[in-house]
């Protein structure tokens, strides 16, 4: 298997607007962190088992002040998208462009972004490490997670596909890329169900809850 150096975008610039409010800000029942806070920790976490000190941009917009001082406690780098307004793909342009220009030179560069999302509160260290392993299999391909004939985020993109990321604007964000790949058969699913469950309205925390109480 390679040995695989990989950096991290977590993307957390949007409005919430169907939550009428700053979702990354609400209480996480597992671990009573903020949302933001949970996710980032969890995801810097999965990317240290790979690399001894990631690289890990957090991309905020909408709620930038308000979500900062979560940022502040944990060892990455937030970075504020100004276009966030016009789209996931100008958030992840940034977020990829930011990851480079820690890299110099080149061959420092990592050989992985593992691009997130800020509000997927029931992702587990397992869910990461399954991609993560699936990337060490396959290291020249896209590794995405797969639900019900989903292709989505989370997902590890290969150097190669660096520059096509850095090109993305507006609402074309990681699942265009993984379309693109996909019809050339470069793109590896894995099995992550947990991958489904996202917070856009209050109510979507107690549909979680009565998931778990089900469990």
């Amino acid at each position: 298997m390679s040995k695989l150096t990989v950096a991290g975008v977590l993307l957390s610039a949007g409005q919430s607007r169907r939550f009428h409010g700053n979702k990354l800000m609400s209480c996480h029942p597992e671990t009573g962190q903020t949302l933001l806070s949970h996710t980032a920790a969890r995801f810097f976490q999965a990317l240290s088992y790979q690399t001894t000190t990631p690289s890990v941009v957090v991309v905020t917009g909408k709620w930038q002040k308000a979500i900062q001082p979560s940022l502040n406690a944990l060892p990455v780098q937030s970075v504020f998208n100004p276009n966030w307004h016009k789209g996931m793909g100008t958030s992840l342009s940034l977020g990829v462009s930011s990851v480079m220009s820690q890299s110099q030179p080149f061959s420092s560069r990592p050989s992985h972004i593992m691009v997130g999302l800020a509000d997927l509160p029931c992702l587990t260290d397992g869910d990461y490490r399954a991609l993560l392993h699936a990337s060490e299999r396959e290291p020249e391909h896209i590794i995405c997670c797969e639900w019900q004939g989903n292709y989505t985020v989370p997902a590890i993109f290969p150097q190669k596909a660096f520059e096509e990321l850095i090109q993305l604007s507006g609402d074309k964000g990681a699942k265009h890329l993984i379309s693109h790949w996909q019809e050339n058969g470069k793109v590896t699913a894995v099995s992550i169900p947990n991958a489904q469950w996202d917070i856009d309205t209050p109510e979507d925390w107690d549909q979680l809850a009565t998931r778990a109480e089900g469990r």
